[in-house]
């Protein structure tokens, strides 16, 4: 049985999403205003796109079957993942990098 939620959990939940829509709508706002942050979602959708066209590379190229090799892809994908994300221990959640940090 589907237990209701009470008053006050219901109000925090939707006090929650309030402020994370505000603070979405802020931050696109300050993106297409002013630009800010247009630097690091450049750098993110090169790097998204260089990694889809090698991970495309990979499966076009058949194995010994001739059948193609998404399992490669796969691995080549979360080797990409490991190298850019710092994996805070116990978490699934990928850490920011430091300020300054390297720009590849």
């Amino acid at each position: 049985m589907k237990k209701k939620m009470s008053l006050a959990a219901e109000i925090d939940l939707t006090q929650d999403s309030v402020v994370q829509l505000t603070s979405w709508c802020g931050q696109i706002a300050l993106h297409e205003l002013w630009g800010l942050g247009r630097v690091r979602l450049d750098r993110i959708t090169r790097r998204q796109e260089q990694l889809g066209n090698e991970s495309l590379a990979v499966v076009m190229v058949p194995d010994r079957n001739g059948m193609p090799q998404t399992e490669k892809a796969r691995q080549l994908r979360a080797e990409a993942r490991r190298r850019a994300c710092r994996w805070s221990s116990g978490s699934r959640r990928c850490a920011p990098r430091a300020p300054g940090g390297s720009s590849s």
